[in-house]
């Protein structure tokens, strides 16, 4: 890519759309965490995750946009995420070592460690993630099911988030839906910082541009919800240790 070119000013043009919504987002978390109003800390993070799905085109809706793309992109994740936190429970209960991973058990396997705890939510956790991994069509109806529960409490979010800013009302019950908007702010921070790392340290990447990184998003979900393997799912990197 030479300097000078159309090609080095879109690409230049790019880096700078991604560094603002980044340095935008991440401001907002950390003002958010600097509230001590549940309301504030609420509408900053639902802030800096609206900038991260903000739409250039106009008459677009950046809701729509994040309605589209985060349930998918949270999705793609879900089953890896679950089974990272059942192993750390299952280590630290001295049920697996450290390198096992439940995914990767046979049933009997499975079975031992649910007969070898006493902790009663353990057991149910253990069973339940035995059942979602029995075939693909299990994983499927696990997954679709997060997508479903995502995609209202989202609405949900956005209601309340409507509530706030138009008619000043605060809900009694709101501190739980701000923990919610946090995790999910912090997802994708790590998900967009690790994507740019990745790109700018490959020559023969697409380049960072916020259309490729929700599109690689698209690619994978095309790529993985045909069959469902776990395998697929399980492959993918979690990066969390970029924002915390």
């Amino acid at each position: 890519m030479t300097i000078g070119t159309p090609l080095w000013d879109e690409f230049v043009a790019n880096l700078k759309e991604v560094k603002d919504r980044l340095n935008t987002a991440l401001r907002h978390l950390r003002v958010g965490d600097e509230q001590t109003e549940t309301g504030q800390r609420f509408l900053n993070y639902w802030i800096g995750l609206e900038f991260i799905f903000a739409t250039p085109k106009s008459g677009d809706s950046t809701f729509s946009r994040l309605m589209e793309n985060f349930p998918r992109i949270s999705t793609l994740y879900y089953l890896k995420r679950n089974v990272i936190d059942l192993n750390m429970r299952l280590r630290e209960k001295g049920l697996i070592g450290a390198t096992e991973s439940f995914e990767k058990m046979t049933e009997e396997q499975m079975d031992v460690a649910f007969n070898n705890t006493t902790d009663i939510l353990l057991k149910y956790r253990i069973s339940k993630m035995k059942s979602h991994l029995h075939d693909s069509s299990k994983v499927k109806a696990y997954l679709a099911k997060h997508t479903k529960n995502l995609v209202w409490h989202l609405s949900r979010i956005y209601h309340l988030r409507n509530e706030l800013v138009h008619e000043a009302a605060i809900r009694q019950n709101i501190d739980g839906v701000a923990n919610n908007l946090r995790s999910y702010l912090v997802f994708m921070l790590n998900l967009l910082l690790d994507y740019c790392k990745q790109q700018l340290q490959n020559p023969q990447g697409d380049g960072v541009a916020m259309d490729n990184f929700f599109w690689h998003y698209e690619l994978l979900w095309l790529k993985f919800t045909p069959e469902y393997q776990k395998d697929g799912f399980m492959s993918l990197n979690v990066p969390e240790e970029l924002v915390k």
